[in-house]
């Protein structure tokens, strides 16, 4: 007999590195706070762009979601389209609340400047089976996690399953956090 996984669900990590499109998203960052185009969705402190419309940002992100899902799933469509993308800066102590990105299939997040602590993304286990209090007894095995954590790093390209509910921690430098986030949707034809 073995121990059979089954109902897996998995988070992409990969390291992205493109310095003219860190310039891009730090030029249209500024843009827009000079423009005082900040929004309040899941975010508490900070500052959230509006959707961007930056074509070359957006060809960009596009390309390497599609050569992303394509490299680690077998898509069944050639049509994969980002459907938004927007801009963060946190500061010190701010985050983002447990949530998730409705009307997508795939979102992510793009870490373009970090800091050395805190500011995690993290994904909670939304299984019944965290309601039980069998993983006090059981040490070390992700079959029985409350949550999973990821410390953000530059350069860092992560893709998710949209229904995962998660969150952004705060983090206590002074020094801002930016990244980008974004929604993906796989269309039929």
């Amino acid at each position: 007999m073995a121990k059979h996984t089954i109902f897996t669900q998995s988070i992409i990590v990969e390291e992205f590195i493109n310095n003219n499109l860190k310039e891009e998203i730090i030029k249209e960052l500024q843009i827009n706070k000079n423009l005082n185009k900040g929004r309040v969705i899941t975010n508490r402190g900070g500052f959230q762009s509006h959707d961007i419309v930056n074509e070359f940002i957006l060809k960009t992100i596009g390309e390497k979601c599609v050569e992303t899902l394509n490299k680690h799933y077998e898509i069944k469509t050639k049509n994969i389209q980002l459907c938004n993308l927007w801009i963060n800066e946190n500061y010190k102590d701010n985050f983002n609340i447990a949530h998730i990105h409705p009307n997508s299939h795939f979102s992510g997040v793009y870490y373009i400047d970090t800091t050395e602590t805190g500011g995690e993304l993290l994904f909670y286990n939304t299984d019944i089976s965290v309601f039980s209090d069998i993983s006090s007894y059981i040490s070390n095995d992700n079959d029985f996690f409350h949550h999973y954590s990821i410390k953000p790093k530059n350069n860092i390209f992560i893709l998710f399953p949209s229904y995962f509910k998660h969150m952004v921690m705060p983090h206590k430098e002074e020094k801002a956090r930016i990244s980008i986030s974004f929604n993906v949707r796989l269309h039929n034809g």
